[in-house]
C-alpha cells in the first residue's frame, strides 16, 4: 500500500506542476488546482503513512531487541524491590540522617572531579545495607536508579559474580527506552554477551549503550550491597576493579554506591585505586548510633502487641527494658532487629516474658564486639530447644536442618531441603519453627528458608562465640555429612542418558525443551549435589575413611555420568575445578594410589575435553571416552560406556601426553606467551584478527578477556609483578599497558619508530623496559608515563629482561651479542660474545635461585648460551635444535627453550648441557613463545599455528615414543580390503599400519624427501610412494621391500593409481600424466592434463563409504550424511590434532596431522547405532 500511495503523490505532484503562461502571468486550471489540493492530501497521508510505518518498524526492533535482553541471566531477586523474603528493610524514620545526607549530597555533587564510586563499608550488622536499600530508593524515587544488586552469601544467582553484570543491564534497559535500545543493539551482535567474561560484559553491555547517552546533565547510580557476600573473593575485587576502572568512561554524572566488610580482597583492590570515596560506619560516634537504635526500638517496641493482638501494661514498654536493649545492641543493628524478632515471637505471643528471658541473660563488658549478639543468638536457641524438652533425635534434626542451611554454598527450597536431609518436609518445618528471629522460614514449600544476617552463620559455627556445645555447628563434621549424601545422591540418581536426549548428535542447544528434561531428571537437591560435591569435600579432615569411600564409589561406577549430568548444567568449567580439588584431597590424605591415579585421569580428562562436554552431554561416551589415552586407568573403567561410539585404533598417546590441552589463540599465529606471577592466568599475543592479546584462566584453560588497541602484530607480553597489569609490544610501535581485570587500556607508550619486539616490567612494577628494531631500548615510568630513559644500541634489539633487582637491563641484538646496561644511566656494563648469528631471546635465572645469576641467550644459529652474569664467561653451549632458538625462559627446574623446529625442549638446569634435554612434540610449526607458571608445574608454549599448548611439567619425562611421522604427515591410502593403510610424512618415511588394529607394520625407508602421494594396487600386494625427491617408490605390502623406483617427473606427484590388472601405474602431476609399465619398469606415456580431479559434493575434507558421505566440518566434528540429505555427528576431533588430510574406505576414517599424528578410527558401531536411531 505504501508503495501505491507514494506512486500517487508523486504523479498529482507532476501534475500541479503544470501551468500555463499568459501575459507574464501564471494562471492556474481549476483542474490543476483540483488535483493540487488532491496531492497535498494525499502527501500528508502518504507521510501519516510513512511515520505509521517507521513507527511500527522502529516498534518491532525494539520488540527483537527486548527479546534478546529479556533472555539475559540474571539474579531475578537482586534488586532491592525485589521483595525477596529476608531481605533489607529502608532506614528508619530518622535514623542514619548524617550518613545518608552525606551520601546524598555526594550522588548530587555537580564538580567532575567528585569520586564516582563510594565505599561504605563496616562490620557485620551494624546496618549497611539497610542504607543501601534506602539510597536505591530514595534514587528510585528521583529516577536516577541505573540499578541495584544486594548480594547474599550462599544463594546461588544472588552470589553469582558473572550475573552481577547482566542484571545491572537488564535493569538499565527498563528505565531508558534509548539504552533498551543500545543494550538489544549490542546483543544482536552477540546475543552470548550475558554469559562472555565481565570485562566484555560490562564493556558490551553497561559502559557503551551509557556512551549514547550524551547528556552531561544526567544522573545515574548504581547501588551494590553486601559485595562481601559474593561468592568468592576473585569475583568481588573483578567486580570493583572493573567499576573502578570504567566508572570515568561514562559521558555524566554517574555514581556507585558499594556497601561491604572491610574484608582484605576489598580492601585490597580500594588501597590500589585511590579515586574513591569512603565512610567507615563503625566510626560513627556510638551517641548517634546509640540515638538511632532508640529510636528504632521504641517504635518496634510499641507495636508489638498490635501485631500479636496481645494487651499491653500500661508502661509497655517500660524505659528501663528499651534503655538495656539499646544497651546490649552497641553499634549493631542486627542486635536490635532480631532482638525485636524474638520478642515478637508469634507462637510465645507473650513479648513481656520474652524481653524479660532476653535481659536476664548475663550482661557483658563488650571486650568483643559481637559478645551481647552472641548471647541475643544462645538465648533465641536455648528457647527454641530447651534441654529438659529435647531429646536425642531433636539435637540430629537440628544439626542437620540449621547446619545444612548455614552451610549449604546455595539455598534448598523447604521441600529440596527436605529431600536432601531424608526427612519429611513437616520435620523441617518443625526444625526451624521457634527461630523465626534468626531464619525466615517460607510458607510456601517451594522457596528457601534465609538467614537473616551472616553473622549468624559466624556464631553457630565457631566454638569461641556459640559456647553451648548443643548447638554449635562444627564445620569439619558437618561438610563430611554434606559430602556423603552428595555423593550418596550422585550414585542413586544419576544414570546414563538421564535427561533423555537420545540422539547423542544433538548440541544441548538443540535439544527442545531442554531446560525441563533436565529439571525433570535432576531435582534441585541433585542438581546441588552434583555442583557443590567437591566444595564440600574441601573442608572434610583429610584422610575421613567414610568420604574416602565414598569417593572410591563414585569414582569407579558413577563419574561418567556425572560429567554427562555437569554438561546439563552447563557447568563443565566447575567440574574442572571439582576434579582438580578431589585430586588433590585425595593425594594430600595419602589416600588408595589406584584412587589418586583414577582422579588423576578424570581432572586429565575434562580439562582435555571440557569443550565438546560443555556443547552436547552425550559426547562424554561418543567423543571424550574415545579420545581418552586407552592405557589409562579411566578408560579401562569405563570402556564399556563406549558401546555405541567410534573405535580410536591410531592416533591416541597409551597414557596422557605431557599437554595438558591445545587453545586456538584466536588469530592467525601466537607470537608471544606468559605466565602470571600469581600463576592464575596466561596471556597469549596474537598476529591477525585484530593483532589481540588473550587472557587465558590457567586451571581450566577457559578464555577469559581479550584486549584490543594495538594496528600491528603483538610480538611481547608480560606481567606485572603484582599481575594487575599486562604490557604489549607490537609492530605499530608502540608499548600499550592493559588492566587485566577490566581489560581497559590504562596507558600507551609512544617514543619507537620500529616495531617493539620485547616488553619487559621490573621487579619493583614501576618501571617497563622494551626493545624495539628501531635499535633502542626505552625504560618507561607507570606512574608518570613517560620515556624515563632511551639506550642506543648499534643494532635490532630482539629481546630485553633484567636483573639485579631491575638496576641492570639485558638486551638480546641482531648482532649476536647480548649486552647489559646500567638502568638508570644507560651505560653498557658489559657484554657477551659468542653466537654466530642475531640472538632471538634473552632470559635470566630468578635471583632467589642461585647466589650467582645466569643469563640464557637463544639464537638463530640453533644453539642456547648460558652466561655468568658476573664474569661474563660462558659457562654452557646447549645444542640440539635444528633451526633458529626463538625463546628461552628460566622454570625452577629447567631451563626451556622453543624453536621453528617445532619443539620445545626443558634443559636440566641442575646439569646443563646438550644431552639429556626433553622435548616436547605437538606444534606442526614454529614455537614462538614459552613460559613457566611461577611453581614450575606448568609449561605455556605459543606456535605460528595460532595455538598455545599448556603442559604438564611433572610428566614430562615420561616416556612419548610414538608410531607417528617425526615431521608433517601429508599422505595417505588405504587397500580396497581396508587391510592395510598407509601414511607418508615429510620426514621422508612410509609407514605402513593394520587397519584392523591401528598397528604399526613397518617403516618403509628410501625417499630423500618429503612423501607427497600414496596408493595401493586393487590386490593390496603393492603400495606406490611419490616424493617431493622427483621419484615414485613401488613397495612390496608383504615384505616391505623397494621394488622398483620410478625416475622422469618434472613436478613432484600429486595423486597416483594403479590399472585394475596392476601392471601399469597412473602418476600425476599439476600438468602433467605419466603412464608407466611396471612389468619392463620403464615410462610408456605422457599426456597433458586436460580435465581437473572431481570435485566431491561437500566442500572440504571429505569421504564416501557405501551410500554414505563423511566429512570434518563445523565445530571440528565428523559428520555422516543420513537419508534425504540430513546429517548427524559422529564424534569430535580435538584441538590437538592439525589435521592435513581425511579419508573414509569402509569402516575405516583416517586424518593425518600436522604434527605427525596419524589418527585412524573404526566407525562400524556409530554407522549402526545412527542406522536404528
Amino acid at each position: 500500500m505504501l508503495s501505491s500511495a507514494l506512486l500517487i503523490a508523486r504523479r498529482m505532484k507532476k501534475i500541479c506542476a503544470s501551468s500555463w503562461r499568459v501575459s507574464g502571468v501564471q494562471l492556474r486550471d481549476s483542474r490543476i488546482v483540483q488535483a493540487e489540493l488532491i496531492g497535498a492530501r494525499t502527501e500528508r497521508g502518504v507521510a501519516r503513512v510513512e511515520e505509521h510505518t517507521m513507527n511500527n518498524e522502529a516498534a518491532a526492533v525494539l520488540r527483537a531487541r527486548s527479546n534478546l535482553i529479556n533472555k539475559l541471566p540474571r539474579a531475578h531477586e537482586a534488586g532491592f524491590d525485589s521483595g525477596r523474603a529476608g531481605g533489607p528493610s529502608v532506614c528508619f524514620a530518622g535514623t542514619r540522617v548524617a550518613i545518608l545526607n552525606m551520601i546524598k549530597a555526594w550522588m548530587e555533587n555537580e564538580d567532575a572531579a567528585i569520586p564516582r564510586v563510594f565505599w561504605l563499608n563496616g562490620l557485620a550488622g551494624i546496618g549497611k545495607s539497610t542504607i543501601a536499600r534506602t539510597v536505591a530508593e530514595f534514587a528510585q524515587q528521583r529516577g536516577i536508579l541505573g540499578g541495584s544488586f544486594f548480594f547474599v552469601r550462599g544463594d546461588n544467582a544472588l552470589s553469582q559474580s558473572r550475573l552481577v553484570f547482566p542484571t545491572l543491564a537488564f535493569q538499565l534497559a527498563q528505565k531508558d527506552i534509548a539504552l533498551k535500545s543500545a543494550i538489544g543493539k549490542a546483543l544482536e551482535e552477540d546475543a552470548d554477551y550475558g554469559h562472555r567474561a565481565a570485562p566484555i560484559q560490562v564493556e558490551k553491555l553497561i559502559i557503551e549503550p551509557l556512551g549514547t547517552l550524551d547528556r552531561s546533565e544526567k544522573l545515574l547510580i548504581f547501588v551494590l550491597d553486601a559485595l562481601d557476600e559474593c561468592g568468592n573473593g576473585r569475583g568481588a575485587a573483578e567486580i570493583l576493579r572493573l567499576l573502578l576502572a570504567h566508572a570515568y568512561r561514562v559521558p555524566f554524572r554517574f555514581r556507585v554506591l558499594i556497601t561491604s566488610r572491610p574484608e582484605h580482597h576489598i580492601r585490597s583492590v580500594f588501597s590500589q585505586e585511590p579515586s574513591h570515596a569512603r565512610f567507615i560506619l563503625h566510626d560513627i560516634e556510638a551517641s548517634v548510633v546509640r540515638h538511632d537504635i532508640q529510636l528504632f526500638v521504641h517504635y518496634e517496641l510499641v507495636d508489638i502487641p498490635k501485631q500479636l493482638q496481645v494487651r499491653a501494661s500500661l508502661d509497655w514498654p517500660r524505659k528501663a527494658d528499651i534503655d538495656a536493649l539499646v544497651e546490649r545492641s552497641g553499634k549493631l543493628f542486627i542486635y536490635a532487629a532480631t532482638a525485636i524478632r524474638f520478642i515478637g515471637n508469634t507462637t510465645v505471643r507473650n513479648p513481656q516474658k520474652q524481653i524479660d528471658i532476653l535481659l536476664g541473660a548475663r550482661h557483658t563488658t563488650k571486650t568483643k564486639p559481637y559478645e551481647d549478639l552472641d548471647l541475643l543468638y544462645l538465648q533465641v536457641l536455648r528457647s527454641a530447644l530447651p534441654s529438659d524438652l529435647t531429646d536425642d533425635d531433636d539435637i540430629d534434626r537440628f544439626h542437620w536442618v540449621i547446619g545444612s542451611v548455614v552451610l549449604l554454598r546455595d539455598p534448598l527450597s523447604m521441600d529440596a531441603l527436605a529431600c536432601f536431609t531424608r526427612f519429611e518436609t513437616e520435620e523441617v518445618v518443625n526444625a526451624l519453627y521457634h527461630l523465626h528471629s534468626i531464619i525466615l522460614t517460607p510458607s510456601a514449600m517451594d522457596e528457601a528458608p534465609v538467614v537473616y544476617h551472616p553473622s549468624f552463620p559466624d556464631f553457630i559455627t565457631d566454638p569461641q562465640r556459640c559456647t553451648d556445645s548443643t548447638f554449635t555447628i562444627t564445620i569439619s563434621i558437618h561438610e563430611q555429612r554434606l559430602t556423603l549424601r552428595c555423593l550418596e545422591l550422585i550414585e542413586a540418581v544419576l544414570k546414563r542418558d538421564i535427561a533423555e536426549i537420545k540422539n547423542p548428535s544433538l548440541l544441548n542447544s538443540e535439544v527442545g525443551f531442554f531446560n525441563d528434561k533436565v529439571n525433570k531428571a535432576m531435582p534441585a537437591h541433585v542438581q546441588y549435589a552434583c555442583r557443590y560435591w567437591a566444595s564440600h569435600l574441601m573442608r572434610v579432615s583429610l584422610g575421613d575413611e567414610a568420604v574416602m569411600a565414598q569417593l572410591n564409589k563414585f569414582a569407579s561406577v558413577s563419574m561418567m555420568w556425572w560429567f554427562e549430568a555437569m554438561s546439563l548444567l552447563g557447568a563443565t568449567t566447575l567440574a574442572v575445578s571439582c576434579m582438580r580439588d578431589a585430586h588433590r584431597w585425595v593425594a594430600d590424605s595419602n589416600g588408595p594410589q589406584d584412587l589418586v591415579t583414577l582422579l588423576y585421569d578424570a581432572y586429565r580428562f575434562i580439562v582435555s575435553h571440557q569443550t565438546v562436554i560443555n556443547s552436547s552431554a552425550l559426547h562424554v561416551y561418543h567423543t571424550a571416552l574415545p579420545f581418552t589415552p586407552h592405557d589409562t586407568a579411566l578408560y579401562k573403567t569405563y570402556e564399556k560406556e563406549t558401546r555405541d561410539s567410534v573405535r580410536v585404533l591410531q592416533g591416541m598417546p597409551r597414557h596422557w601426553s605431557p599437554c595438558l590441552g591445545t587453545m586456538h589463540g584466536r588469530g592467525d599465529a601466537a607470537k608471544a606467551i606468559a605466565f602470571s606471577p600469581d600463576g592464575l592466568r596466561v596471556a597469549v599475543g596474537l598476529e591477525g584478527n585484530g593483532n589481540i592479546a588473550t587472557l587465558w584462566e590457567a586451571q581450566t584453560v577457559t578464555h577469559i578477556l581479550t584486549f584490543y588497541g594495538h594496528s600491528g602484530t603483538l610480538r611481547s607480553v608480560a606481567f606485572s609483578p603484582d599481575s594487575s597489569r599486562l604490557a604489549t609490544g607490537s609492530d605499530d610501535h608502540t608499548v600499550r599497558v592493559w588492566d587485566t581485570v577490566s581489560g581497559v587500556s590504562v596507558t600507551t607508550f609512544e617514543g619507537h619508530t620500529s616495531p617493539v619486539l620485547s616488553v619487559h616490567y621490573m621487579l619493583d612494577g614501576l618501571r617497563l623496559v622494551s626493545g624495539s628494531s628501531d635499535c633502542t631500548v626505552r625504560v618507561w615510568d607507570t606512574i608518570s608515563c613517560t620515556n624515563s630513559l632511551k639506550i642506543q644500541a648499534d643494532c635490532v634489539i630482539h629481546s630485553v629482561t633484567s636483573f639485579a633487582g631491575g638496576s641492570r637491563i639485558v638486551s638480546g641484538q641482531d648482532d649476536g651479542r647480548v649486552q647489559v646496561f646500567d638502568s638508570q644511566s644507560g651505560a653498557r656494563v658489559a657484554t657477551f660474545e659468542g653466537h654466530t648469528e642475531p640472538v632471538l631471546s634473552v632470559a635470566v635465572e630468578s635471583e632467589n635461585d642461585r647466589s650467582t645469576i645466569r643469563i640464557a641467550s637463544g639464537s638463530e644459529d640453533c644453539t642456547i648460551r648460558v652466561w655468568n652474569s658476573s664474569s661474563g664467561a660462558c659457562v654452557a653451549t646447549l645444542e640440539g635444535h635444528k633451526s633458529e632458538v626463538s625463546s628461552v625462559t628460566f622454570g625452577p627446574l629447567y631451563l626451556g627453550s622453543g624453536s621453528s623446529d617445532a619443539t620445545v625442549r626443558l634443559w636440566p638446569k641442575h646439569s646443563l648441557s646438550s644431552t639429556g634435554a626433553i622435548t616436547l612434540r605437538g606444534h606442526p610449526t614454529r614455537v614462538n613463545g614459552v613460559a613457566f607458571s611461577p611453581d614450575g608445574s606448568r609449561i605455556a608454549s605459543s606456535s605460528d599455528d595460532s595455538t598455545w599448548k599448556l603442559w604438564d611439567a611433572e610428566s614430562v619425562a615420561s616416556d612419548q615414543t610414538t608410531d607417528w611421522h617425526a615431521e608433517w604427515a601429508t599422505s595417505y591410502a588405504m587397500s580396497q580390503d581396508t587391510s592395510w593403510l598407509a601414511t607418508g610424512g615429510n620426514d621422508g618415511l612410509v609407514k605402513l599400519w593394520d587397519a584392523s588394529t591401528g598397528d604399526l607394520i613397518k617403516d618403509l625407508i628410501g625417499h630423500r624427501a618429503g612423501i607427497c602421494s600414496l596408493a595401493f594396487s586393487n590386490d593390496g600386494a603393492r603400495l606406490a610412494s611419490g616424493s617431493y625427491d622427483g621419484t615414485v617408490r613401488v613397495w612390496g605390502a608383504e615384505s616391505g621391500d623397494c621394488l622398483m623406483t620410478l625416475k622422469g617427473h618434472t613436478e613432484y606427484v600429486t595423486n597416483m593409481s594403479f590399472c585394475d590388472s596392476g601392471t601399469q601405474l597412473f602418476s600425476r602431476t599439476d600438468h602433467h600424466t605419466y603412464t608407466w609399465d611396471l612389468v619392463g619398469r620403464a615410462l610408456v606415456g605422457r599426456e597433458d592434463n586436460q580435465h581437473p580431479l572431481a570435485e566431491p559434493p561437500y566442500p572440504g575434507m571429505v569421504g564416501q563409504s557405501g551410500g554414505d558421505w563423511f566429512w570434518f566440518g563445523q565445530g571440528r566434528f565428523l559428520y555422516m550424511s543420513t537419508p534425504f540429505g540430513g546429517h548427524v555427528r559422529i564424534a569430535l576431533v580435538v584441538e590437538e590434532y592439525r589435521l592435513t588430510g581425511f579419508g573414509v574406505q569402509g569402516d575405516r576414517v583416517v586424518f593425518i596431522c600436522a604434527g605427525g599424528q596419524v589418527l585412524l578410527m573404526d566407525i562400524s558401531r556409530p554407522k549402526l547405532f545412527f542406522s536404528t536411531l
